[in-house]
């Protein structure tokens, strides 16, 4: 019994061993150099879906920061740390999604947006520090943070229209999507 269920053994093993040959890519000298560099382009792309949504993040990071050393003590502090709070919140999630689904613009919507409405709140915070301190600029800066809420809006209203799919419901939507435009 034992010498049979060697050899059947030693069958069933070499069957597998001929079934995974079958099923592995053939390569020759013309077409491993295509590979590689098809691999190559794969990487470059992730590094840039990664890196995009990664600046974004780190530009609404520093300009939260910023944001909120600027305006202490001149606003309300727990609504200067919300709203940093958040809008790093929204980036981060922007940028995962980004980095994980570029094809859905639900992520570039919220990286984008987090960002513009980062800078807009930092200018808001120059505007502030700028009055109280008599630094050049302060009237530019209030503006430019008071104004920022239309196209952060805009961004919300784009992004309850693209969700979940990034596509509109349907084409009698595209009415909508003029009229916040």
């Amino acid at each position: 019994l034992d010498a049979r269920d060697r050899a059947g053994r030693r069958s069933s093993a070499a069957a597998l061993h001929v079934e995974q040959r079958k099923r592995a890519p053939r390569l020759s000298a013309s077409t491993v150099g295509r590979v590689v560099r098809h691999r190559q382009t794969d990487g470059v792309r992730r590094l840039h879906l990664t890196l995009v949504p990664g600046l974004l993040l780190g530009l609404t990071v520093v300009s939260e920061v910023a944001t909120v050393l600027l305006s202490w003590n001149l606003t309300s502090r727990f609504y200067t740390v919300m709203y940093a709070v958040c809008g790093v919140v929204m980036a981060g999630a922007g940028a995962l999604v980004a980095a994980r689904h570029p094809r859905n613009p639900i992520g570039w919507l919220f990286c984008g947006f987090a960002a513009f409405n980062a800078l807009t709140d930092a200018a808001l915070g120059w505007g502030l520090r700028a009055a109280a301190e008599g630094w050049p600029g302060g009237a530019v800066g209030e503006w430019l943070g008071m104004t920022g809420w239309l196209p952060g809006a805009l961004g919300w209203i784009l992004t309850f229209l693209l969700f979940p799919d990034g596509h509109l419901p349907s084409r009698r939507w595209r009415l909508v999507l003029w009229l916040c435009a």
